[in-house]
């Protein structure tokens, strides 16, 4: 992973929280294969890539309290489009 660019403290906070960040995203791409769900892991993937690429500690600063909401988002649109499918699918 690359440095991370801004203050001193910037830089200290947002190390911690890259690596929850990076946690996280484990965590959730693990529940998703066990569901099967391809779509929301490969969304997750596409995350977890911009999360080992970024070099900005504001980047993660400015993300600390939507990113819990927007995984969940994102996987109740993915649990939504499943349900809907297999709706039509019968």
């Amino acid at each position: 992973m690359p440095e991370l660019i801004g203050s001193e403290k910037q830089i200290q906070w947002a190390e911690t929280l890259r690596m929850k960040r990076i946690e996280f995203i484990k965590l959730l791409i693990g529940k998703a294969l066990q569901e099967d769900n391809k779509d929301y892991v490969k969304w997750l993937k596409m995350k977890f890539e911009k999360t080992i690429t970024n070099s900005s500690a504001k980047f993660f600063i400015d993300l600390r309290n939507s990113d819990e909401n927007s995984f969940k988002t994102a996987f109740n649109n993915y649990q939504l489009k499943q349900q809907a499918e297999k709706f039509l699918n019968q």
